[in-house]
């Protein structure tokens, strides 16, 4: 039996737009078992990014529980929250956000920098995580100076150079074209079965969603399950 990572349990969403309110969610429950690469889809709007940001400890449920590892995180004080996205959130996004006055290396250690490591031991690890993404003769350069596939391989090697259990993945591949979209796709079906990260992946693309091991579709905060190897 899988072991769950993270569990969402009757969460609900709601923000207030002057006067009036919107709800996203309403009693969400959602389980997230370890190694599991999944691909969640839905209109805009939908709530997919808003969930993403649940998941990883950026934005809380306004309702509801968010368990990681059996522990609740969602009412963790802010500096807690902090160290807790630090040590077990990997994020990826559609523009990188890379910095552009860093180099591949210096972008790939800047999660590191909330540890307590040495700057060797964050200059070796972030070494080690390019070569995981294939980038280690670009250490040195900008991203100005890489391609827009090069650079999203220097932002997946900076989401896994804390060696996290979660990997958020917002629309990845969405500033690529097709052939680069399939290599970082593939890199992320590796990191999932070769390094056994678990990876929640929102995407538009229904060609991306293929490269998860099932895909979960999100519609007015309610979620229809698709398994993709049916």
């Amino acid at each position: 039996m899988s072991e769950e990572l993270v569990k969402v349990s009757r969460a609900g969403k709601a923000y207030t737009r002057g006067k009036q309110k919107v709800s996203i969610f309403d009693g969400l429950d959602m389980g997230i078992e370890k190694g599991a690469f999944l691909a969640i889809m839905g209109p805009s709007g939908s709530g997919k990014t808003t969930l993403l940001n649940m998941l990883g400890g950026v934005d809380r449920p306004t309702s509801g529980e968010i368990l990681f590892q059996g522990k609740r995180v969602d009412n963790l004080s802010e500096s807690a929250l902090a160290a807790f996205r630090a040590g077990h959130i990997g994020f990826i996004f559609q523009f990188y956000n890379l910095m552009p006055m860093l180099t591949a290396q210096q972008n790939v250690e800047l999660p590191l920098l909330l540890t307590n490591q040495s700057a060797k031991q964050r200059r070796e690890r972030a070494a080690a995580a390019l070569e995981i993404v294939g980038l280690s003769d670009r250490a040195k350069h900008k991203p100005s100076e890489l391609s827009g596939g090069q650079q999203q391989r220097v932002a997946i090697a900076r989401a896994i150079v804390s060696d996290p259990e979660l990997i958020l993945a917002d629309e990845p591949t969405g500033d690529l074209d097709r052939e680069t979209a399939n290599e970082v796709l593939t890199m992320l079906q590796e990191l999932n079965t070769g390094y056994g990260k678990t990876i929640v992946m929102v995407t538009h693309d229904a060609e991306a969603a293929r490269y998860a091991k099932k895909t979960l579709h999100l519609d007015k905060g309610v979620f229809v399950e698709k398994d993709l190897s049916a």
